[in-house]
């Protein structure tokens, strides 16, 4: 798995992993004296692998990591980095708390690697751990004249974030946008109004390169493209909603094509804004 484990050069202080064996991608800045992490992957040894080779790349050491929401694909490496500041937003650490009890006990990982054995090498260099810092609106570093803005954001999920490299002009998204794939919309506490919010936030920010959660690294026509699919779509629930019809029916406006394999993802996402707008009818 090592061998897939190449860093890619977003800018000269950014870099990312993209690679679709880690489930998710992995976001690194350099600021002056030390180094950023977003996200690190599912999967424990590529979280291990990633930071030493971003710390290799930079000079510097990772001193905080940003948790840019609560889904496992994401917060499984966070036992890589319990020794540099974890921050996540409030909501997210309280997740992660009750899942710890939960899903994500040692009885709940047991069962999860006896449901998906593929998975069990992996789930064993799992340590859960909550983010130490909270917050529930808007966090920066500084470190001699650069910064990193880590913004609140929700949509997602009611606990997704997001950060903000203003000298490098890259944003990290986190699952708030897919890199050149359809979104995913079916976690329980999902809302398309803020979603939709934070990318009329993200339109009035200057920067140029997004790191998505999943997928390729994008440019700021992304968010634009996004933004209309997620009226489009609303429009199209809403009507149906009115009708008196179902799920099934909505009309799904031209987007990404979704694989066989994740058709699940898609009918998520419909389910979500059909739930939200039919609750808020």
């Amino acid at each position: 798995m090592t061998s897939n484990i190449n860093i890619q050069k977003v800018t000269q202080k950014t870099a990312c992993l993209t690679h679709w064996e880690f489930r998710s991608n992995a976001g690194a800045v350099m600021l002056n004296n030390y180094v950023v992490v977003i996200d690190a992957t599912m999967k424990p040894l590529a979280a291990r692998v990633f930071r030493k080779k971003v710390e290799a790349q930079f000079g510097v050491p990772v001193k905080y990591f940003i948790l840019t929401h609560c889904h496992s694909d994401h917060a499984m490496t966070l036992g890589e980095f319990k020794d540099t500041c974890i921050v996540g937003s409030e909501q997210a650490a309280r997740k992660i708390q009750q899942l710890k009890k939960t899903e994500w006990s040692k009885e709940g990982l047991e069962r999860w690697k006896q449901e998906k054995p593929e998975d069990a090498l992996w789930l064993e260099d799992v340590e859960i751990v909550i983010p130490y810092v909270g917050f529930n609106k808007r966090i920066v570093l500084h470190d001699e004249g650069r910064s990193l803005e880590v913004m609140y954001g929700g949509g997602h999920t009611d606990c997704s974030v997001y950060a903000y490299s203003p000298e490098e002009k890259v944003l990290f998204a986190g699952d708030l946008l897919l890199g050149k794939a359809f979104p995913f919309a079916g976690d329980e506490t999902v809302d398309p109004e803020k979603w939709m919010g934070v990318f009329e936030d993200w339109l009035s920010l200057d920067f140029k390169k997004i790191v998505p959660g999943h997928g390729s690294v994008v440019e700021r026509d992304e968010v634009e493209k996004y933004l209309l699919f997620f009226k489009a779509l609303k429009k199209n629930v809403q009507d149906v909603i009115s009708a008196g019809k179902t799920v099934e029916e909505v009309v799904v406006p031209e987007f990404y094509e979704v694989p066989e394999d994740f058709m699940w993802l898609k009918t998520g996402t419909l389910r979500g804004f059909y739930e939200y707008y039919k609750k808020s009818k």
